[in-house]
């Protein structure tokens, strides 16, 4: 009875988690490449084109660990340019590039961009 007793808590307290943290609506929001000649540079922009302040980009990671192949997504923050776009490192020409954004208000953002 114990076990269960557990595995109850521990299954309320992963729901209560998960209904904590908010999803903005996706066709809210959307991620943009920068044109620009030096590194790759996102910006979070609303649906009428106007940036969003105080947001903070990541970089998705996804991988399998463990023995079971359990899915686990990292969350790389991006370097904050000074036109409030976000730079991402490194060369991802031809990948699918996926991204989350903390909004200020504590909701959050998942979308991607595709780089040519």
């Amino acid at each position: 009875m114990k076990t269960f007793t557990k595995l109850l808590f521990a299954g309320g307290a992963a729901l209560l988690l998960t209904a904590c943290q908010s999803v903005a609506a996706p066709d809210d929001y959307k991620f943009e490449r920068v044109a620009g000649t030096g590194p790759l540079s996102v910006r979070l922009v609303r649906a009428d084109e106007t940036p969003v302040a105080g947001a903070k980009l990541f970089l998705e990671r996804r991988g399998f660990t463990g023995p079971k192949s359990q899915n686990l997504v990292q969350e790389v923050p991006l370097s904050v340019a000074g036109d409030g776009t976000f730079e991402i490192d490194g060369d991802h020409a031809g990948e699918r590039l996926n991204l989350a954004a903390h909004l200020p208000d504590g909701s959050v953002i998942h979308g991607h961009i595709n780089v040519p």
